[in-house]
């Protein structure tokens, strides 16, 4: 789901539920809320959040709940979960980090190791282990276990596995 664009959910009437029945929808994150109230398109609640609302959602994981509300006022949770929320990368001004955890993580190490080699620091942390010249090499071991990681993540990135395949042509006149 993007941020800025337009959302739309739908769910169908069950029993003992009729058209007095009200249903909602909320994305959560830390203070940041949406919450959208659902038509009833003859037997099925309808959402559409427009995407003036949802720009103003900052990228991140949110949880979501769907809510039933009967005549009397009694609400009941009817489905609960989580999204991740991306930022719009076409709109101007968007900060996008394409950096995954695992090459933040490497990035850190890195930088950890280079502090330790170049003898700006006598001794550094990483991941709350204090390393030192004298234990260095395990702190290699442990960037040659995070470099593996995401070396086995780039393969998966590069061969698409589990998501949808986009094929980019450029056509050149």
């Amino acid at each position: 789901m993007v941020a800025g664009d337009s959302w739309a959910f739908e769910m169908a009437l069950q029993e003992p539920w009729d058209e007095t029945y009200r249903a909602s929808l909320s994305f959560a994150a830390d203070t940041n809320k949406l919450t959208a109230q659902a038509t009833l398109d003859e037997q099925t609640f309808r959402w559409l959040i427009p995407g003036s609302q949802t720009a103003l959602l900052p990228a991140g994981p949110y949880s979501y709940q769907v809510s039933v509300t009967d005549p009397a006022g009694n609400r009941y949770t009817v489905d609960t979960g989580a999204v991740t929320i991306s930022a719009d990368i076409g709109a101007p001004g968007t900060n996008v980090n394409a950096k995954s955890s695992l090459q933040m993580m490497l990035d850190e190490c890195d930088a950890t190791l280079t502090s330790l080699l170049s003898q700006e620091v006598t001794m550094a942390t990483f991941t709350g282990q204090a390393y030192t010249l004298h234990n260095i090499a395990e702190l290699w071991k442990v960037r040659t276990e995070i470099y593996s990681r995401r070396a086995d993540e780039i393969d998966e990135l590069r061969g698409n596995l589990g998501g949808r395949q986009f094929v980019t042509r450029f056509i050149t006149r």
